[in-house]
């Protein structure tokens, strides 16, 4: 295979067998087979020359034929060959002829072309001096687009030549027109002025250059290290630019102008080992060091952050003392031996640059020798936590980092942890437990004390008994502090404190005067201690006695005279479980502190027997067997005959021994009017009237006789409003009043009520209280009635169910009238047994007394939905349990 291009003279190879006679090599135009004898080898290897310049550029096929002995002809493949014997054609395009150029990126470009040829294979960019002499290759592109770049800053500014050279397929080469430059590849001048030795906050730099220069860089690098860091560019002069020497650390530094003209060529200027310090020196560590407690001490030592020129308006204790010694950041003062005591180091440190900063150093001598310890200060930071032990170990002061803010004058807080002798009594009551810490905070440039912080101190007080307390003094009275639920102090608190074992921490956003006492005084019993039985439940409810302000106190319940169990003085109450009539148990409390102070005991508490439904005779002898004595009596008109216990009606506790008052039966209600005996009126009226969401009252009249009845409405101020007239039946008339429209003012009115029968008159005057809405106040605000219009079984499904505030009663039709009528009760909920009053009762009742819930029990289906059109709230069948009774009246009561 010769290979696909082909130019000059091609050297021909082939095999044959070895009675091969002779190889003719033959060529015709590719596909045509047209086949012309280049030349015949007659011996083996066999191989022929063919010089493609005598046959025009084009494609050729090329074969071999073999002849043996016997005259035999064998044909080779065919390959076909380009034959390329014309150079391709190259001319630069960049830059332009005649161009002035420079620096290390000066652009090339050129243009080749092979036509029908083998194709350009690369193009080669030369160049040498105007003045002649060999080419020298600047760069190849095998490619097109044809390009290179020439870094001009090698050569000598001059006169230059360039030229492109294109190589086609089939190493044809082809030189293009050379073209003339002018190449400028000499650097600007520049001269970075001497900025000073050292250097702080913001400087300007200003540099010199050449009149050839465009631009001027500055820059910056650590001495040596030449890792330059751009501050900013001129691109005019005066060339100069503003350096914030506080953007990179104090040190030493280089800084350097470099020049750029416009091609690129750059020189720079050094202005090494200048040194930069904007932060002025402090102390890093000391000897003895800050805040340290000693044994002894003879000399102190500091070192600094950065070396030091001077240490000026030093003094120890405020008064002054051996000159320092400075060696380089150290200092150091040959006191001499110093006496137990704290101490302050201070003055002013000068760095070399001329930098300036105040400093004190807190360090306290303690020997262990008897009295009284001495105090111990450190300085503070806003942006760490700071903790300062007492010399005697007693205890220790944390300040936390942004427990206060850095005054724009530098100062900052000093704090001081002094320990000293408790004398006398601190609190009344209390021992003195340990020492008194004085703890304060000052600004050390200043000298003003410090009081209120922004985040809590932690005061850890050590070797704490669990009885121990801490107290407080701000300048008044010795306070108690509160024990804290966790280990944080809430925010708006101002104190409190939590135990770890033997270390009570105080925690404090006020510095003042610590210590701990142990109670040595009982505190006062609970107060307030009552009880009350719920729905068969007994709780009981006291209030804690404050304790002067003490923490971790307990309340201790007795029963029957045995404790029974303790309680957190934050718990106001205990639920005992449930409780009955028959439940004999005796209640009393008292308190015992975190000392073991233990207090007085309470009144006895103890359940009452039941009485309702006894005759007064009967519940007295029970009261009395039960250790208590009847109390006054009154009377209430009821349908319960004459002398029954109406109250108390449900399971209830009261002190041992106590006076237990009675609410007995009088009766059915009778009326107090005059004119002649013969003739009685008495009237159930409405106590309420809304006028935004009513337009009417009601009332029962009741009469020993028919007679004409008049009703006259008075104001508030008397004066007369409205006269309703009717004629009613002996016996009970229920009447629905329409009222005024006119009658919109808030207050309490008066009906005048008066009967006429022949010569006989009766009277009686009721309030009415006039709103504009109904409001009630929430059940367990207020005591409330619930009323039972039906038989004892009816109310002992009730009894124990509905809530502490209410006061469930039973009684007949007139009794149902007169309790709900009576100002003294606040009769919210009426159950109605159906079967023994029917629907009719539910219809009056609503008349009369709008803001009334009303229940009906018992009845079928029909009957129940009846008592539902007549203004029942709910109707219940006779199965209904007493669960299902008692969730619907409170229900309605919880309703309002």
């Amino acid at each position: 295979d010769p290979g696909a291009v082909a130019s000059g003279t091609v050297s021909l190879q082939g095999t044959s067998d070895a009675d091969t006679t002779d190889v003719e090599f033959q060529r015709s135009p590719a596909g045509a087979g047209d086949w012309t004898t280049i030349a015949t080898d007659t011996s083996a290897p066999f191989g022929a020359s063919f010089d493609t310049r005598g046959v025009a550029d084009g494609r050729y096929d090329l074969r071999a034929l073999a002849t043996d002995g016997s005259g035999h002809r064998g044909a080779s493949a065919t390959h076909t060959i380009l034959v390329d014997n014309t150079a391709p054609t190259a001319s630069l395009t960049a830059p332009a002829d005649g161009a002035n150029v420079g620096g290390s990126g000066v652009p090339l470009a050129a243009s080749a072309d092979d036509g029908s040829g083998s194709g350009v294979a690369s193009v080669t960019f030369l160049e040498r001096p105007t003045s002649g002499g060999a080419w020298t290759t600047i760069d190849t592109d095998g490619g097109a687009p044809y390009t290179a770049t020439w870094d001009t800053s090698s050569v000598a500014s001059g006169g230059y030549e360039l030229r492109a050279v294109a190589a086609d397929g089939a190493g044809n080469t082809a030189n293009g027109r050379p073209i003339t430059v002018s190449v400028d590849s000499t650097a600007p001048t520049v001269t970075l002025a001497a900025p000073g030795s050292s250097l702080s906050g913001t400087v300007t730099l200003t540099a010199t250059a050449g009149g050839t220069a465009s631009r001027v860089g500055f820059e910056v690098s650590r001495t040596g290290a030449a890792s330059w860091t751009t501050i900013d560019t001129d691109t005019s002069s005066p060339w100069s630019a503003s350096f914030d020497t506080t953007s990179v650390g104090d040190g030493v530094y280089d800084l350097r102008a470099v020049a750029s003209d416009a091609f690129g060529n750059t020189r720079a200027s050094v202005r090494a080992g200048i040194r930069i310090d904007n932060t002025a020196p402090s102390v890093v560590s000391s000897t003895p060091s800050e805040g340290a407690t000693v044994a002894s001490a003879s000399s102190i030592s500091l070192v600094a952050s950065e070396s030091l020129a001077a240490v000026t308006g030093v003094t120890l204790n405020c008064a002054p003392t051996v000159p320092p010694v400075v060696s380089g950041s150290g200092v150091t003062f040959a006191t001499g031996a110093l006496a137990d005591r704290a101490y302050t180091l201070s003055g002013v440190l000068r760095d070399l640059a001329g930098k300036t900063a105040p400093f004190q150093l807190h360090f306290t001598v303690s020997s262990g020798s008897p009295g009284d310890p001495p105090p111990v200060s450190d300085n503070t930071s806003s942006d760490d936590s700071t903790t300062v032990e007492a010399s005697d170990g007693s205890a220790s002061v944390t300040m936390p980092p942004g427990a206060w803010a850095e005054p724009s004058n530098g100062d900052w807080l000093v704090l001081t942890i002094d320990p000293r002798p408790a004398t006398g009594t601190l609190v009344p009551g209390y021992a003195n437990e340990g020492a008194i810490e004085d703890v304060k905070a000052r600004w050390a440039l200043s000298g003003e004390e410090a009081h209120r912080f922004d985040a809590p101190l932690d005061i850890a007080l050590r070797g704490a008994r669990p009885d121990d307390v801490p107290v407080t003094s701000e300048g008044a009275a010795w306070r108690l502090l509160p024990e804290l639920a966790g280990t944080m102090l809430p925010a708006g608190a101002d104190d409190g404190f939590y135990r770890s074992g033997d270390v009570v921490h105080v925690l404090t956003r006020h510095l003042s005067l610590f210590a701990l006492v142990r109670d040595t005084q009982a505190p006062g019993p609970p107060t307030g201690f009552s009880g009350v039985v719920s729905t068969g439940r007994l709780t009981l409810y006291w209030k804690p006695s404050d304790d002067g302000g003490a923490t971790g106190g307990k309340v201790v319940l007795y029963v029957n005279g045995a404790e029974s169990a303790r309680y957190p003085t934050a718990q106001t109450q205990a639920d005992l479980g449930p409780f009955g009539y028959d439940d004999t148990r005796t209640f009393s409390l008292a308190q015992v502190d975190a000392a073991g102070n233990l207090s007085g005991r309470t009144i006895t508490l103890r359940g009452l027997p039941e009485l309702a439904g006894k005759l007064q005779a009967d519940a007295s002898a029970a009261l009395t067997a039960r250790g208590f004595k009847p109390g006054n009596v009154t009377s209430e008109p009821s349908p319960e005959p004459v002398g029954t216990v109406l109250a108390p009606a449900d399971e209830a506790v009261a002190a041992a021994g106590s006076a237990v008052d009675l609410v007995v039966s009088s009766g059915p209600g009778t009326g107090d009017g005059g004119g002649a005996t013969s003739l009685r009126l008495h009237v159930a009226q409405s106590k309420t009237y809304a006028w935004r969401t009513e337009r009417a009252i009601g009332a029962r009249v009741s009469l020993s006789s028919g007679a004409g009845v008049s009703a006259v409405l008075q104001g508030p101020g008397g004066n007369q409003l409205k006269t309703w007239s009717f004629a009613a039946r002996a016996g009970a008339t229920v009447v629905r009043m329409v009222m005024p429209a006119a009658v919109k003012r808030s207050g309490v009115y008066r009906i005048v009520w008066t009967a006429r029968a022949g010569g006989a008159t009766a009277a009686e005057t009721h309030k009415l209280r006039v709103v504009a809405w109904r409001v009630q106040a929430r059940v367990g605000l207020v005591k409330v009635d619930v009323l039972v219009a039906g038989p004892q079984s009816l109310r002992k499904k009730l009894a124990g169910r509905l809530p502490v505030s209410a006061r469930l009663s039973v009684a007949g039709v007139d009794g149902a009238f007169d309790l709900t009528a009576n100002r003294a009760r606040d009769v919210r909920v009426v159950v109605v047994d159906l079967d023994q009053h029917g629907v009719g009762l539910v219809r009056d009742l609503r008349t009369v007394f709008a803001g009334v819930r009303l229940v009906g029990v018992g009845g079928d289906g029909r009957m129940r939905a009846e008592a539902i059109q007549a203004g029942a709230a709910a109707a219940l069948p006779r199965s209904a349990t007493a669960k299902q009774l008692a969730r619907t009246v409170v229900r309605l009561l919880a309703s309002g």
